[in-house]
């Protein structure tokens, strides 16, 4: 009877093998697949650092502008750009410089079995322009009509983003901050019309995790911890607040300086690698040469 059994559970486990290769499940990532409403925050994000599988494929993405990795099995099909304008400072008036800032990606169906479900993404990019940053810099509030419009007569009468929107907000937000980054800490501060005291202008929300990358050996110091190769890094490598810094998570250390110059000269990686033919410069038929930094897509614009 013994012998049987142990028969039993190897013709078993052998069709349920066959099974799952034909269902194409054993592409399943376990730790995402099978636990993706946690790693959305069902549970607010406990256990972070048990989650870093899930956190570090996806973030690549808003940084498409440098470059995607290869032999990911996240797999989305982008369905639409979106673009935005920011002024250009001009002698004789102002000048709207275009680009895209994200874009939206849909899960594909092979996506979708190493995610285990059908997922959304909506990524956009950092600042990285001049005139991008100028705009970063304009942080005043404004009334909303100024954004929905006079005849938009439903909305809500508070100011986005301030104290009645932290109390109100029912999203599952993580974000993370580097103790390096100035950015999350901006703007400070200060009074605000129609209130006594000193407050923000606008109020975080969501789970926090705190990452510190001066605690890398791999980083140069003064390394601007805004980069977001950096915070990929320190998010691979942080052991909580009071923990060292140990790599969990097999990423090349090599991106670190795709587009930067963060990495120690003695992993011998070159600063600022990854270089665009010609800086993105085409040249016309008449010789002369203009600016091509796209391609024709569907798009939404921003104003």
């Amino acid at each position: 009877m013994a012998c049987m059994n142990k028969g039993w559970e190897i013709l078993s486990g052998k069709i349920k093998s066959l099974l799952k290769r034909k269902k194409g499940i054993e592409n399943r990532d376990n730790s995402i697949a099978e636990r993706w409403e946690i790693l959305s925050g069902k549970n607010n994000w406990e256990g972070f650092f048990g989650l870093r599988s899930s956190t570090i494929p996806h973030s690549p993405w808003p940084n498409v502008s440098v470059g995607l990795d290869k032999n990911n099995p996240y797999k989305y099909d982008i369905t639409k750009y979106v673009c935005a304008a920011s002024d250009v400072p001009s002698k004789t008036q102002k000048v709207k410089e275009s680009t895209w800032i994200g874009f939206v990606g849909v899960a594909t169906d092979e996506g979708k079995v190493a995610l285990g479900r059908r997922e959304i993404l909506i990524a956009w990019r950092g600042t990285r322009r001049g005139s991008e940053w100028n705009d970063d810099c304009e942080n005043s509030l404004v009334q909303p009509t100024e954004i929905f419009g006079e005849k938009t007569n439903n909305i809500l009468v508070h100011k986005v983003g301030e104290e009645n929107f932290k109390e109100a907000y029912t999203l599952q937000i993580l974000r993370i901050s580097n103790a390096s980054d100035p950015v999350p800490k901006l703007p400070e501060r200060g009074l605000i019309d129609g209130f006594a005291n000193d407050r923000r202008v606008y109020e975080d929300v969501g789970f926090e995790l705190s990452i510190d990358t001066t605690k890398s050996k791999y980083l140069k110091k003064d390394v601007d911890g805004h980069i977001l190769e950096v915070y990929l890094h320190g998010t691979a490598g942080t052991q909580g607040a009071k923990g060292e810094f140990k790599l969990e998570i097999n990423r090349d250390i090599a991106l670190k300086n795709k587009a930067d110059d963060v990495l120690k000269d003695e992993y011998g990686v070159p600063v600022s690698w990854c270089i665009e033919k010609n800086k993105g410069m085409v040249q016309q038929e008449d010789g002369s040469w203009i600016l091509m930094d796209h391609e024709d897509y569907d798009t939404y614009f921003l104003p």
